[in-house]
């Protein structure tokens, strides 16, 4: 949390680097300027500024160029998350924003299954051999040790509700492990 001793803008600024990479699929834009506090999980910086949560380049954004109008969102030309340089930074609605992240693979989409989807923690073969030790007796602790994975992901894995391959997706798979034996 920070120190109210500080300005917001004084706190942002002393978490930057000036000096970070310059992207490569658009290396006239320069080097991203890296927000370097907190992260999310999804690799966006944030910031607590009173008692809110808050994306570090929306912060930045408004820093260096005013206010997010309503209903816009703030996209990076650069693709890096945690860079908060105001010239790599745009506005967009909503929609904008999910047609962005779909052309770039970084969008949830139902249509890329399994290890297709760019954000998948597992293989095919992990899933197959996973269900295949579930049903063996392997405990869900001893699941999650071995592939690094939540409890939640587990149940989600084992219950087809990921994984699933499409309709009837989990009748078809256990009857591939059926026919793997």
């Amino acid at each position: 949390m920070r120190k109210s001793t500080k300005s917001l803008e004084e706190y942002f600024w002393e978490r930057v680097n000036k000096h970070g990479p310059v992207p490569a699929h658009r290396p006239r834009l320069g080097r991203c300027h890296v927000w370097t506090g907190g992260k999310n999980p999804g690799g966006y910086g944030n910031l607590k500024t009173q008692g809110k949560t808050r994306s570090a380049h929306v912060v930045g954004f408004e820093l260096q160029n005013g206010p997010v109008p309503t209903g816009m969102c703030v996209l990076h030309k650069c693709d890096n998350r945690a860079c908060i340089r105001g010239s790599h930074l745009f506005l967009g609605t909503y929609k904008d924003n999910a047609q962005d992240a779909a052309a770039k693979g970084r969008h949830k989409n139902p249509r890329m299954p399994g290890e297709l989807h760019p954000l998948a923690r597992l293989t095919q073969v992990q899933v197959s051999a996973m269900r295949a030790e579930f049903r063996e007796g392997t405990s869900k602790p001893s699941l999650e040790m071995k592939y690094k994975i939540t409890r939640r992901h587990l149940n989600r894995v084992l219950s087809g509700e990921r994984w699933n391959e499409g309709a009837g997706g989990r009748a078809r798979l256990d009857a591939q492990l059926q026919g793997e034996r």
